[in-house]
């Protein structure tokens, strides 16, 4: 399963097995770009063994945009058994357009320390280059450290996930009106109808019985009523979304935890795609569009919009929104940079046992995750669903259970059931 990229080299012949890592974020990176400017950060990794031999193709972490503080949370296994004497290695790079990229440092730390669930902090041996842009504060340079995740090796072949599709916003609003100022705007909000809609979703998962449908609906709606981890997208429409449709759900008392996998998909245009906030500006700025809204339309009698908007609030985890998580206003996202968005998504689902999470996000992304990945056997069994899952998007708070089988060398979706009343459009 393709996951972050590799760079194909001759290997030294080693067993086949599972190795996960997870890349979670570097501290004070060097300057390395013109004008003290901040580096765009990415890793390139591998294991060798005792003697240098490379074990494993070199794996790629996605790059992070003008950022001392990269956070990639990128998961990648290494496909290998290691052995005692096996060496990690990353190499921090920073990413440039028009020239070779730039090397900052490297780390080599032995697979024999690498315990399962224990995160590990290391120092980056710097370049002398690295070493000429260290961050600095107070006139002391500040070390550069990246810090690791051991996971599990995957059990579970077979996993079901559900996806929610944001509510109506107001750029589907300024579509219907043909206000051209309103559709130029970045990163919309949810209108009253949109937050209507989630809370209507809401209304519908809690009403339902899962007793009173066969399986294997009876089984998924179990399962999303018992879910423990919801993942949103950063923009703002789908956090929203997640807060309102997932209202009371167990598992936002967990919080709610923001990936940048997940964002729309840029075409030529899509203002809409675009962010304005990082971190956890994203909430603040989540909760004042809400209460804007709700003060506008008078939902409530009883609250003001600030607190109407509060009831719904939970801690929100940037994720890997804490640097520009968005594609550029003036570019659009190609192909193969949705694939490859996909392929690590998937990847991190199965990778960290994602049965059962439920992701909030966008149409085009959903439709392109069905066009890459639903195969043969969805195809065969439900032929009408197939064609529509390829050709349709879910509809706004539409919810749907993805089954994906990941027992082959590609993830293929061999199941799709639209839940709570969802349907295609």
């Amino acid at each position: 399963m393709g996951c972050g990229g590799s760079k194909e080299k001759a290997l030294v012949d080693r067993a086949q097995g599972h190795f996960v890592i997870e890349w979670l974020h570097a501290e004070n990176v060097p300057r390395m770009d013109s004008f003290d400017s901040e580096s765009d950060p990415f890793l390139i990794t591998w294991i060798e063994d005792k003697d240098g031999g490379q074990c494993t193709q070199e794996l790629l972490t996605q790059s992070r945009r003008s950022t001392v503080k990269p956070v990639w949370n990128s998961i990648r296994d290494y496909k290998i058994l290691t052995r005692e004497t096996d060496v990690l290695v990353a190499e921090l790079y920073d990413k440039d357009t028009y020239s070779a990229d730039d090397l900052i440092g490297t780390i080599r730390v032995d697979t024999a320390r690498l315990d399962q669930g224990t995160t590990l902090t290391l120092p980056i041996e710097l370049t002398s280059e690295g070493e000429g842009n260290m961050v600095s504060e107070d006139g002391k340079a500040l070390e550069c450290t990246v810090s690791l995740r051991r996971h599990p090796e995957p059990e579970r072949q077979t996993i079901t996930y559900f996806v929610i599709r944001h509510g109506e916003s107001k750029w589907n609003e300024a579509m219907a009106d043909v206000a051209v100022t309103a559709m130029i705007d970045t990163d919309h909000e949810l209108n009253i109808v949109g937050i209507k809609q989630a809370s209507a979703l809401n209304a519908r998962w809690k009403a339902a019985n899962p007793e009173d449908f066969p399986d294997p609906i009876k089984s998924q709606m179990e399962l999303f009523q018992s879910a423990t981890k919801v993942v949103s997208s950063p923009l703002t429409r789908a956090v929203q979304t997640a807060l309102v449709s997932l209202w009371e759900h167990p598992a936002l008392d967990r919080g709610l935890s923001l990936s940048r996998l997940i964002r729309e998909q840029k075409n030529a245009g899509g203002f809409d795609t675009v962010g304005d906030k990082c971190g956890h500006d994203i909430s603040v700025k989540v909760a004042e569009c809400m209460a804007e809204e709700f003060a506008k339309e008078k939902v409530s009698g009883d609250l003001d919009g600030k607190k109407q908007a509060g009831q719904y609030m939970v801690p929100i985890d940037p994720g890997d929104a804490c640097s520009d998580w968005w594609t550029k206003l003036n570019d659009k996202d190609a192909a193969s940079q949705v694939k490859q968005r996909l392929d690590d998504f998937l990847g991190g689902v199965y990778l960290r046992q994602e049965h059962g999470t439920i992701f909030v996000g966008h149409s085009l992304f959903f439709k392109a995750m069905m066009q890459h990945f639903t195969g043969a056997k969805l195809e065969t069994k439900n032929k009408k669903l197939y064609d529509s899952l390829n050709s349709c998007k879910l509809a706004n708070a539409g919810c749907a259970a993805v089954t994906v089988d990941f027992s082959h060398s590609e993830p293929e979706i061999v199941d799709v059931s639209l839940l709570y009343d969802t349907t295609l459009h």
